[in-house]
């Protein structure tokens, strides 16, 4: 493996790391949202 494709295979490996991480605390997000209307509503 080249020095460049070692680079770009990390930096790739960043973006899906930040990618999940945005996904992960959308998904917290939607649990606390959906639980606070569920509370509400009753």
């Amino acid at each position: 493996m080249d020095h460049q494709n070692s680079f770009k295979l990390q930096h790739s490996s960043v973006d899906t790391h930040l990618i999940v991480l945005m996904m992960g605390l959308d998904r917290y997000a939607n649990q606390r949202l959906t639980l606070l209307y569920k509370k509400n509503s009753f």
